[in-house]
């Protein structure tokens, strides 16, 4: 597969969110029907193409749509402005962490410090989530499927990267753009990613469809770099 790699320093986590006493975190069922932001063209610009892109652990959609940030998204009106493009921001549920803590995540992990999958029913809904969302947006662009982008950003990275390795031969999807991430694998606990990495390097469309992981070669803690090389 064509794969683009680049590098940066490592952007602080966002402050975790902080859990609400009110809303009790239950087992996750397997059908996930995930809640979602989103932003349609502006100025008049026609809706020609979608990117699904998840937050990081401990993050939150709304932080892409925060005024009060100046960085510089494709879905904000200024100099980085993509005409046409639809962004579709979904939101993670909360889910207790082996150490107890409560926090919006993709998946649970084992311990503290393991990027590895916890428990897999929280990967299987992530995965059932995002797949009735590419599906939905598939079908808003009218069955252009290469139009539809998936994507992420730590957590949101990888586990966007495994749902694309898997539907993205599957759907015909576009391509992928991802942040501080790892390939996934059926060692960390993606089981079916090794499968799912060689049928899409094997298929001559999707292939050669762009495929973009940025790295920061000095993150020690979050997604350690040496994690993120070995998986490459």
């Amino acid at each position: 597969a064509a794969v683009g790699l680049t590098t940066a320093r490592t952007a602080s986590r966002p402050a975790p969110e902080r859990a609400d006493c009110a809303q009790l975190v239950r087992p996750l069922r397997r059908r996930l029907k995930l809640k979602t932001l989103g932003v349609s063209p502006m100025d008049g610009n026609s809706h020609e193409c979608t990117l699904i892109y998840l937050h990081g652990f401990c993050g939150n959609a709304k932080g892409y749509l925060d005024g009060a940030c100046d960085w510089s998204y494709p879905w904000r009106l200024g100099f980085d402005y993509a005409p046409g493009l639809r962004v579709v921001l979904p939101v993670a549920p909360r889910l207790r962490q082996p150490w107890g803590e409560v926090r919006r995540a993709w998946y649970t992990y084992p311990s503290k410090g393991v990027n590895s999958i916890g428990d897999p029913s929280t990967l299987a809904a992530s995965r059932d989530g995002i797949r009735q969302l590419l599906q939905q947006e598939i079908k808003r662009l009218g069955g252009a499927a290469h139009r539809c982008f998936l994507g992420g950003l730590s957590q949101g990275c990888t586990v966007a990267l495994d749902i694309y390795l898997r539907e993205g031969p599957a759907l015909g999807l576009g391509g992928f753009v991802g942040s501080v991430g790892f390939v996934p694998c059926d060692h960390l606990g993606f089981l079916g990613a090794d499968k799912a990495l060689c049928r899409l390097a094997s298929d001559p469309v999707q292939a050669r469809r762009p495929l973009w992981l940025q790295c920061a070669t000095d993150d020690q803690e979050d997604v350690p770099w040496e994690l993120v090389r070995w998986s490459l």
